[in-house]
């Protein structure tokens, strides 16, 4: 409950146009806020079945995107969009003689 409250004021200082969530245990109460305040919520779900948290705010979400082909998630498919992982172009699979140089 605390967190919630933390939540509801600190978006309503804040004013976001888009909440963007992950999942985890700390998403629950923001994203409930971000309903509360009708602010939009986008999720990512990264792993290869839906958290709890991210299956309590599906219902709410403008769009969801996963890191897993949809198949492996009961999200309604107007919402849900395959994208992936995002990371970052630094990493990269190594080379052989990249492997070779370390």
């Amino acid at each position: 409950m605390v967190g919630f409250f933390q939540s509801l004021f600190n978006l309503i200082n804040w004013r976001p146009d888009v909440i963007f969530i992950k999942g985890g245990y700390v998403c629950l109460p923001v994203g409930y806020a971000a309903r509360l305040l009708r602010i939009p919520l986008v999720l990512h779900d990264s792993d290869a079945h839906p958290g709890l948290t991210n299956r309590l705010l599906s219902p709410f979400a403008k769009a969801i995107g996963t890191g897993a082909p949809l198949e492996y998630y009961n999200y309604p498919p107007e919402k849900a969009s395959y994208v992936g992982i995002p990371v970052a172009p630094e990493f990269h699979q190594y080379s052989e003689a990249e492997r070779k140089k370390n």
